[in-house]
């Protein structure tokens, strides 16, 4: 084929791909479709801005175009300007990030990589974007797939990237990622932005060999192919069976991942009744149904020793991703690291009910929820309060039953089983020091009543959601 039939054929490829993807993506609440694209400026990126740009002008789908300056580099600036430029020929609306990559024990690239994620999806808030579009492509798939494979990976992550996924952070649920190239070589990027005449930047880091991709890009991978012809697509495919057999897996161990599953945690003494393999399994099911990063195989192997095998609650803690996994009353909790500083712990926030039905507070990591019952505060009374959110201090007390004595929060969240980590991240709302609502726990029944019919008066029910 000629360049012109490549673009055609890439065209036809992209548009299959995103009519499969938007199929499966209809809108439940009946909110308005919008795209994005991770916009670096470099040929890849380029090359999906310009097919997602035709596609949606065709589909009448709002397109954004997002852009994240590292500093990294000294040409960061040149290139926010250019992927600024690029948008606007396009009628691509733009929004840019600038972040500070700081030193991390995981290494420069997984602290930049972190702090991509999250400008991408603080940007994807702002503009109502549900679906992010990357431009990995398969010379990314199979170079993924091998530092997986190095690393000693399972069948799911070596099967390498998945072109629909869970946006990979655990506090922004319902936003998803779409890798509408991931079976499109490189090269036939290459010809199809030099068909089209698309202007892109060049990121020097990208052929530096201090960084290992880099060197297996440039450096072993040309010569595999050399060797074999089409071995990227086969290592490419290899990947697309490695997920199947993963899903397939899934599916097998759901049933012993439901048996053992209380709420968000697991039951030791089903662990316990597992085979070695099966608990191995339902621990990794678990781990993924709370969207933390799976450890290495050495460390799962070491924490599922522990959890089966300690004799205590108290002797498990154990240190994963961005909190710890620990062991309460039989139960195996994961509970991610408060991000609150201790000096931070006195600070509280005053304000006014003005009728919204959620009010977030990002200090807190959450927010409340106000909803309309047959059993709360009186919605008049609730109005005029000057309320207070706030961490616990200690000493408090409250009612969780009209007819029930008041009682320390201390054993109300001992009776509801709560364990003392995952307290440390419940507020509690009052008014006046008295408390009205205790995350975890519910209202405070001495300020609570029922709605009498024809009264006029409406009930107000208060619910705490972590983020």
């Amino acid at each position: 084929m000629n360049d012109v039939e490549l673009t055609a054929m890439l065209a036809e490829q992209f548009r299959q791909h995103m009519d499969d993807y938007l199929l499966r993506q209809v809108s439940s609440d009946g909110s308005e479709l919008k795209l994005a694209i991770a916009y670096s400026g470099g040929l890849d990126s380029t090359a999906l801005l310009h097919l997602a740009a035709h596609f949606c002008q065709q589909k009448k789908i709002p397109l954004f175009a997002f852009h994240v300056h590292h500093g990294l580099s000294s040409n960061a600036d040149a290139w926010l300007a250019h992927c600024q430029s690029q948008a606007l020929l396009l009628n691509i609306p733009f929004s840019s990030r600038r972040i500070t990559v700081g030193e991390s024990p995981d290494g420069l690239e997984a602290a930049a990589r972190k702090q991509r994620y999250t400008a991408l999806a603080d940007m994807a808030t702002e503009c109502g974007v549900k679906t992010l579009l990357f431009a990995h492509h398969l010379d990314d798939q199979v170079e993924t797939i091998f530092i997986r494979m190095l690393r000693g990976a399972g069948i799911d992550g070596a099967g390498g990237m998945r072109a629909d996924a869970e946006f990979p952070m655990a506090d922004r649920s319902g936003l998803r990622v779409f890798r509408p190239l991931l079976d499109v070589r490189r090269s036939l990027l290459e010809s199809y932005v030099s068909q089209c005449g698309c202007e892109f930047v060049i990121d020097e880091s990208n052929d530096d060999p201090k960084f290992f991709r880099n060197a297996l890009r440039h450096q072993i991978m040309p010569v595999l192919e050399s060797i074999r012809p089409g071995s990227l697509e086969a290592f490419a495919r290899s990947g697309s069976l490695l997920h199947a057999a993963s899903d397939l897996l899934a599916e097998y161990v759901a049933a012993e991942f439901y048996s053992c599953k209380v709420g968000d945690a697991l039951s030791r003494s089903a662990l316990k009744g597992l085979s070695p393999l099966k608990r191995m399994q339902v621990f990794r099911f678990w781990l993924k149904s709370i969207s933390v990063q799976m450890p290495s195989e050495v460390k799962l192997s070491e924490i599922v020793r522990q959890v089966v095998s300690v004799s205590h609650d108290q002797s498990v803690r154990v240190a994963i991703d961005s909190g710890f996994i620990f062991i309460y009353r039989d139960t195996v909790y994961f509970q991610r690291d408060p991000q609150i500083k201790a000096e931070n712990r006195a600070a509280s926030c005053s304000f006014y009910w003005n009728s919204g039905r959620e009010i977030s507070f990002p200090e807190f990591g959450g927010k409340l929820v106000f909803e309309h019952s047959d059993y709360g505060i009186p919605e008049s009374e609730l109005l005029d309060y000057l309320l207070t959110l706030r961490w616990r201090h200690g000493g408090e007390r409250m009612r969780i039953g009209v007819n029930r004595p008041s009682r320390s929060l201390k054993h109300l969240y001992q009776d509801a089983g709560i364990p003392v980590q995952a307290r440390l991240q419940m507020p509690l709302l009052s008014f006046q020091d008295r408390i009205l609502f205790a995350a975890g726990i519910g209202m405070n029944a001495e300020y609570c009543c029922r709605h009498i019919a024809d009264s006029g008066t409406r009930m107000i029910k208060i619910a705490w959601i972590e983020n």
